[in-house]
């Protein structure tokens, strides 16, 4: 009987986010952070200068290789030069909240559009260009600049997954009204008209434009930071996002009447809302959105006393925390986001940054950030336990999701039927060792989600050496390997096995890992010839034959010339030759492994000699 065990592999150590566009971040001072290490490693190569503190962006590839980002008047290359064409974008003057925003064009390798807004309501408003990464031997070029959409507006912009996990929508808010507005971005391109939602609180002139705009990462909350002058006039707001539709609805003002509020940002589970302060009391305010009833989320404020510095911009990161820029040589962060009051685990001093920080961070497509449902794996030998983590559409911030189906896939397309499930929980036995792809696949209302984990199964993979074919009354020597205990089936517990048997043989050695217990086992089939020598024909003064059994080089030695004819047991000539008087070297080593047949006829006698080649 085989048992098994079971190992998991992670896909990558980040495998709770599923892209990797946001891996590497550049903001003001000439600052930046690449996620593609643990903690993040702090780069100094930015070409962003100070300008004013406020809304750059940055993408990666699907691999988590830079591929530019912007200040919001400049767009730098791969190679921290300034792209072609990649000047006088309308990102205000550099001080605008989100001045930018990147969304690559779906099913377009090549194509990204970067919007940019105009600072504190200005005539240039909201417009896009377009960069195209196929040109400049692959460091892009801006093909098309400051395509207008829309004036005046505030210095908010987010972008987030259409329902269908492909299309994006960008959302802005408009000065003058209480209009959010929603562009898809798809395969054609950018669409317009925007999708209008007139909702919530009227930003009715410049001094509302300031403060940060977010979206869930799944795609259903928007939350606003509203600074509002003349103080104290600001507030924090929530709202209902349709990531099918784009649109806004059911505003819920969280927080008023308070002043310097700054920046927002949404934990990786859509469960919790953050805003930050940078005025005196330099606080950051945590709601939790599964409190129960509207008046139970505003009554949920917990307050983080930050100790020093003011808090900024918030970003959700691939590392599953929230970075606070201080305006320091130091980014804060929020290191368990998902977790209620003080076990979030604020850290005023988190990243040490040799260029320090301003008042901006990166802005990206949240939905990158997504937390993914994940599933763990139990085994114990060949018992393996699969379950989805957490609970699938239990939580409050994925209700609003419909799992209409799940299957999982695990990977061993030889158990047949047995290889899919579409239980919450299911089990699966392995048939044999390897490293298997298992696949979660969620299908909810609108798009499809499918996790992987690589998974390896551990048994011990026996080998035996020796030799199989012997003479009879030789000795056998055979030693196992692959294992850390072995046992033979006659009760022999060592790697080594020596015996001396006078007939064919089957022994059975099994091999355990002592670190789990699992075994494995092999047979091994011993064939015993009787391998008649060279005192086969004492009586015989015509022929002598050493060495018997040979590798394949034969001395024949003979009284007299003869011809030597050799057969196969089948009876067939598979070699001729005549044999001078004396010692005459024969190479059968072209012959396969067996019992032969040497026939010699001299003129006076005839002789019959078995010979025995081995490999």
């Amino acid at each position: 009987m085989r048992k098994y065990s079971l190992i998991i592999i992670l896909v990558y150590g980040y495998s709770l986010f599923s892209q990797k566009e946001p891996y590497n971040w550049y903001f003001p001072p000439s600052s930046g952070l690449s996620f593609s290490t643990n903690p993040p490693t702090v780069l100094m190569n930015s070409a962003i200068m100070i300008g004013g503190g406020e809304g750059p962006a940055s993408i990666s590839d699907k691999n988590g290789n830079l591929l530019f980002y912007t200040d919001g008047l400049r767009v730098y290359n791969a190679n921290h030069t300034i792209m072609a064409n990649g000047n006088g974008l309308f990102g205000g003057v550099g001080s605008t909240t989100q001045g930018a925003t990147i969304v690559k064009q779906p099913g377009n390798n090549n194509i990204y559009y970067i919007f940019s807004i105009d600072n504190i309501g200005g005539p240039t408003g909201l417009s896009y260009s377009t960069v195209d990464m196929s040109l400049a031997a692959g460091l892009g070029s801006v093909t098309v600049k400051n395509s207008f959409l829309n004036a005046p507006t505030t210095e908010k912009c987010v972008a987030v997954k259409h329902c269908n996990a492909t299309d994006v929508w960008v959302v802005t808010h408009d000065v003058g009204s209480n209009a959010f507005r929603s562009y898809l971005v798809n395969a054609v391109g950018v669409n317009t008209p925007a999708v209008i939602s007139n909702v919530g609180t009227s930003l009715l002139t410049s001094s509302f434009t300031i403060g940060q705009m977010k979206v869930s990462p799944n795609g259903k909350k928007l939350g606003l930071a509203n600074r509002i002058y003349p103080p104290p006039s600001d507030l924090f707001e929530l709202y209902d996002f349709d990531n099918a539709t784009g649109l806004v609805s059911n505003q819920l003002i969280l927080l008023s009447n308070v002043e310097y509020i700054y920046g927002c940002e949404f934990s990786p589970d859509g469960t919790k809302f953050y805003g930050s302060f940078n005025g005196p009391a330099n606080t950051i305010v945590q709601w939790d959105l599964c409190a129960g009833s509207n008046s139970a989320i505003v009554a949920s404020n917990y307050s983080i006393i930050t100790t020093t510095g003011a808090n900024n911009a918030l970003q959700l990161a691939p590392d599953g925390k929230i970075y606070v820029a201080k305006a320091s040589y130091y980014l804060a962060a929020i290191n368990n986001p998902n977790a209620n009051g003080i076990n979030c685990n604020y850290t005023n001093t988190a990243i040490n940054l040799s260029n320090g920080s301003s008042l901006g961070l990166p802005n990206f497509i949240n939905s990158d950030l997504r937390l993914t449902t994940q599933f763990s794996v139990n085994a114990a030998c060949n018992n393996y336990s699969f379950a989805a983590q957490p609970s699938i559409g239990n939580t409050c911030a994925y209700a609003a999701n419909t799992l209409s189906a799940i299957q999982w896939n695990f990977g061993d397309p030889s158990s047949g039927a047995a290889n899919t499930s579409s239980l919450n929980s299911p089990t699966h036995s392995y048939t044999n060792g390897g490293n298997y792809t298992v696949q979660l696949i969620l299908q909810y209302d609108c798009y499809i989600d499918t996790i992987k984990q690589v998974v390896q199964v551990n048994i011990p993979v026996l080998s035996v050496s020796g030799k199989t074919v012997i003479c009879r009354n030789d000795k056998l020597s055979l030693t196992a390997s692959g294992a850390n205990t072995y046992s033979w089936s006659n009760g022999v517990t060592s790697a080594n096995y020596t015996a001396t048997p006078n007939s064919n043989i089957v022994y059975t050695v099994t091999g355990t890992n002592t670190t789990n217990l699992c075994s494995s086992s092999k047979v091994v089939s011993v064939t015993v010839n009787p391998c008649l020598g060279i005192g086969e024909n004492l009586n015989n003064n015509l022929l002598h034959v050493y060495p018997n059994p040979s590798q394949g080089i034969f001395n024949f030695v003979t009284s007299e010339s003869s011809a030597l004819k050799v057969f196969n047991e089948m009876g067939i000539m598979v070699y001729e030759i005549i044999l001078a008087q004396g010692e005459n070297k024969i190479d059968l080593q072209h012959l396969k492994r067996g019992l032969y047949f040497a026939h010699t006829q001299s003129r006076s006698s005839k002789v019959i000699y078995k010979i025995f080649k081995e490999e």
